[in-house]
Parts: C-alpha cells; sequence; structure tokens
C-alpha cells in the first residue's frame, strides 16, 4: 500500500511538471505571436 502511495505521489509531480511545461509553451508562443503583430501594426 505505501508503494502505490508513492507512485500515486510521483504521477502528482510528473502532472504538475508537465503542465508547468506546457503553460511556459503556450505563454512563449503567445509572446512570439504578440511580438509579430506589434511588428506588423509599427
Amino acid at each position: 500500500i505505501i508503494f502505490k502511495e508513492d507512485v500515486r505521489i510521483m504521477d502528482l509531480k510528473d502532472l504538475h511538471k508537465n503542465a508547468e511545461n506546457i503553460w511556459k509553451k503556450l505563454r512563449l508562443r503567445t509572446h512570439i505571436l504578440a511580438i509579430k503583430i506589434s511588428i506588423k501594426l509599427k
């Protein structure tokens, strides 16, 4: 039972890391898009 709990904790940590990575990628993409739009507007 203890082993299963440890696995669950590890899964949660991995999910959190994946979510952070996806969020960072999305933010970077929207940031680049905003720069491109602002260059076109100038």
